[in-house]
């Protein structure tokens, strides 16, 4: 009787390694979807922020780099970081074409990236590149589409102002109040020290439904001639509100303007630029060269730029947030008045409700569109 129940328990103990090995086999003979990033969550946590790219890897030869932040996987929109894994292992297979969109220092990229594979061997995973073909072993970047920025309205003739570098190198200049009414606009000046430009519509005379916003906004008292005053003279100061309108992201994440409250955290920027002041409010790609509101309705500086988090976070070992930065009024002033549009003081001294001041936004702020 022992001796059968031995003999059973052996019997059972060898089906069951049986059973083991074929698993660890059938592992073996696995392969997964592989794409060679690290990534994290965004601030505003929509999309996915690539944190490391490795060399030699699909994402690599697929012109990914670090800071990228992923809007889209395989036509999918990503509305969470953790999304793109799940989207890797349930809906990609090695050797796959798939298409990206990214978001790359505010310029929307369009990438294909061919998935690699990972193969359990029994004790680890190896993980292979699948080029398309065996010539492919040059990195391929994407071509940049259309970049975008913001801008707001300084006067009924349709005068803009925007940073710099939003519209550098752009073939045509396109501004709207979303990018369903766009109409076209002529760069009339610059200045790269202050990272500040000068746009005017082409064309207002002509009515259509794209320009009408314009024209109707252009006829209210929201928009003053900047000779009537538009810009708060009093210098900044430390701690007072203020309110950020523009169009981060372009239209990725909506159409509409979008708005975020802070305070003046610093009357300088970055390294004691005396010229700048830094700000708490939110600020993201497609945010720059929006206009920054005091309490009162008046502009106190245009959103310029925000600190390189990853750079800062390698050199200090820690992760900084709300850093950004706003080109001071006497700064956008002066380019004015050098660029042959005079103008005087904002005088506004009655507060608002963060409701009105949203009003006033959506009249003056447009998105400026960079064709390449």
């Amino acid at each position: 009787m022992i001796l059968n129940r031995n003999k059973f328990l052996l019997i059972t103990l060898t089906i069951l390694l049986i059973i083991v090995s074929n698993l660890v086999h059938s592992d073996a003979r696995k392969q997964l979807p592989w794409m060679g990033v690290l990534i994290d969550a965004t601030p505003n946590n929509s999309g996915a922020t690539v944190k490391t790219v490795g060399q030699g890897t699909p994402a690599y030869f697929a012109g990914i780099i670090e800071n990228d932040i992923i809007t889209n996987f395989n036509n999918v929109n990503i509305e969470f970081y953790k999304d793109v894994a799940h989207l890797v292992a349930t809906q990609t297979i090695p050797g796959q074409e798939v298409p990206l969109t990214i978001i790359r220092r505010g310029k929307v990229l369009k990438l294909t990236i061919i998935m690699g594979k990972r193969i359990y061997n029994g004790n680890n995973w190896q993980v292979v590149v699948v080029p398309k073909n065996s010539s492919q072993k040059t990195r391929k970047f994407a071509k940049k589409q259309n970049n975008s920025g913001s801008g707001f309205l300084i006067s009924k003739l349709g005068h803009i102002i925007t940073n710099e570098h939003v519209v550098q190198n752009c073939k045509q200049i396109h501004v709207g109040k979303n990018t369903n009414t766009l109409m076209l606009a002529k760069l009339l000046d610059t200045d790269k020290s202050n990272d500040l430009a000068l746009l005017r519509i082409s064309n207002l005379k002509n009515k259509t439904e794209e320009t009408s916003f314009f024209i109707n906004n252009l006829e209210v008292n929201n928009i003053p001639l900047a000779s009537n005053g538009l810009i708060r003279q009093n210098n900044v100061r430390g701690g007072e509100d203020v309110l950020v309108a523009g169009f981060p992201y372009g239209d990725v994440v909506s159409k509409s303007i979008k708005v975020t409250k802070g305070i003046i955290s610093s009357t300088r920027g970055y390294k004691d630029d005396t010229g700048q002041f830094q700000i708490d409010a939110a600020v993201q790609p497609g945010n720059s060269g929006g206009p920054i509101y005091d309490r009162y309705g008046n502009i106190i500086g245009v959103v310029v730029a925000q600190l390189d988090k990853l750079k800062v976070a390698k050199s200090m070992g820690s992760l900084p947030e709300n850093i950004n930065f706003g080109i001071k009024a006497s700064t956008v002033k002066q380019f004015l008045n050098t660029a042959g549009l005079i103008s005087n003081w904002s005088k506004k001294s009655k507060p608002l409700t963060t409701e009105k001041l949203f009003e006033i936004a959506l009249q003056q702020t447009v998105i400026v569109v960079c064709n390449n």
